[in-house]
């Protein structure tokens, strides 16, 4: 069985992005995501960890299967990576780290 931990690294609002508050046309504000700094999820055989965020695991999935498959990215230990969501407004950053059982 492999297992994949999923860390959030850091997380960031659109005060950090653009320089300042950001507010839909509804005039509702967007805040930062609900993710906690330091958090990790484990993602069993690929799959997705129970209530993780659907766009941040879009990014994150061919990562797995990447190193499931024998992958590696040359910068990191191999099984290791970073990545970020695809939010532009308020982007989280992940840390994804493989292991067995």
């Amino acid at each position: 069985m492999t297992k994949f931990k999923i860390t959030v690294v850091k997380k960031f609002g659109p005060e950090d992005v653009l320089g300042h508050d950001f507010f839909m046309p509804s005039g509702k504000k967007i805040i930062k995501c609900d993710f906690k700094e330091g958090d990790s999820y484990i993602s069993i055989d690929g799959n997705i960890p129970k209530g993780f965020c659907n766009a941040a695991w879009a990014v994150i999935f061919p990562r797995i299967q990447m190193f499931r498959f024998g992958g590696n990215f040359p910068a990191f230990d191999p099984g290791t990576t970073y990545t970020t969501c695809p939010d532009g407004i308020r982007p989280v950053s992940f840390k994804v780290e493989m292991f067995e059982d």
